[in-house]
C-alpha cells in the first residue's frame, strides 16, 4: 500500500508573526511546512525537498522577496514550482508575476483557496483553530 505524500509548502520569509500564522494554517490543512530566509538556503531547500508551493513575503516592497521571485523563475528545479506572494499592500506585487497573492493580514479561507488554486487538495474537513 502507497502512503499518500504530505504536501510540502515552502514559506520565504523573515516575518516570525507571518511564520507561525502559516505554520499553524499548514498544519491545519495536512501540509508540511519548511521555512527559509532568501539565498541559498531557499534554493538548496527547493533542491532537497520538491515543494508543492512557495510562499514568499514581498511584503513593504521587500526588494529581497522581489529579486527571490525572479531568480526562482529562472533556476530549472524551481520555476515550475508554483508561487504564492505575500504582501501588506497590492502595490507590492504590481511587477510580480506569480500564481497567487495573499493580502496580510491573512485569513484561513483565503490561505485555502490560494493554495487549492496551485493544485494541492486540501481535506474538506480542514479547519482554523
Amino acid at each position: 500500500m502507497n502512503a499518500l505524500r504530505v504536501p510540502i509548502i515552502l514559506l520565504a520569509s523573515r516575518n516570525q508573526q507571518l511564520a507561525y500564522l502559516i505554520q499553524r494554517y499548514a498544519g491545519n490543512c495536512s501540509c508540511q511546512l519548511l521555512r527559509v530566509e532568501y539565498g541559498a538556503s531557499l534554493t538548496r531547500t527547493i533542491k532537497q525537498n520538491r515543494p508543492d508551493v512557495i510562499l514568499l513575503d514581498i511584503s513593504q516592497g521587500n526588494p529581497e522577496g522581489q529579486l527571490t521571485l525572479r531568480e526562482l523563475k529562472s533556476q530549472p528545479e524551481a520555476r515550475l514550482v508554483p508561487v504564492i506572494l505575500c504582501a501588506t499592500s497590492e502595490t507590492d506585487w504590481l511587477d510580480c508575476e506569480a500564481e497567487g497573492r495573499l493580502l496580510q493580514p491573512i485569513l484561513f479561507s483565503e490561505f485555502v483557496i490560494a493554495v487549492e488554486e496551485t493544485g494541492i487538495q486540501i481535506p474538506k474537513n480542514a479547519k482554523e483553530v
